[in-house]
């Protein structure tokens, strides 16, 4: 047992020590990951654009570089991950259950839920939130109730919504499937 650490640790240190080293591994893994891409759609999909995929092998749908939506909590329930600062808001909208997109905006529906922790201490009540999210500026409306938010975007619009679910398979079938994404933003990117 004793061997086995001392072994893993020289090799650990060698492989954080030599730079090189650790390029070539990633670069071998990125490889493996384009190859099954590759082999799963027939071609690489591994842009942000295209990839139906997070790093952590998560179902990801790309909204606007780098802003998407990401299954989380054992890939169950989808949610707008905004890792970038978006003008007006921080943080990630959650669960979202339905939603609608074109070319303009992407409309949320984060149903309500009650979080709390493994301990019991803290509990956590987010409430039922609709949210609207403009593409051109980058700028995000929330709504507490259903009669602000439809008097805002159009009385329509709850029609229109669409399980996540949806979206993801027009997505997996095609990569430029997603009304949201423009060729123009998809060229801008590369």
């Amino acid at each position: 047992m004793k061997y086995k650490v001392i072994i893993i640790c020289l090799i650990t240190l060698l492989l954080c020590g030599c730079r090189n080293t650790w390029h070539k591994f990633t670069e071998w893994v990125w490889h493996r990951v384009e190859k099954e891409m590759e082999k799963q759609y027939g071609k690489p999909r591994t842009t942000f654009y295209t990839c139906p995929y997070a790093p952590n092998q998560v179902p990801r749908m790309p909204v606007y570089k780098p802003i998407c939506l990401m299954k989380c909590y054992d890939e169950t329930e989808w949610g707008l991950s905004t890792s970038a600062k978006i003008y007006t808001s921080f943080g990630d909208y959650f669960p979202i259950d339905f939603m609608y997109g074109d070319s303009l905006c992407l409309i949320f529906h984060c149903s309500e839920y009650i979080y709390s922790s493994f301990c019991d201490s803290m509990v956590f009540h987010h409430p039922e939130l609709w949210v609207q999210l403009r593409i051109p500026d980058l700028a995000v409306s929330e709504y507490y109730d259903k009669k602000t938010f439809e008097k805002s975007v159009g009385y329509g619009i709850v029609d229109k919504m669409v399980s996540p679910d949806y979206y993801y398979k027009l997505f997996l079938d095609d990569e430029n499937a997603l009304p949201w994404i423009s060729d123009s933003i998809r060229k801008a990117s590369k």
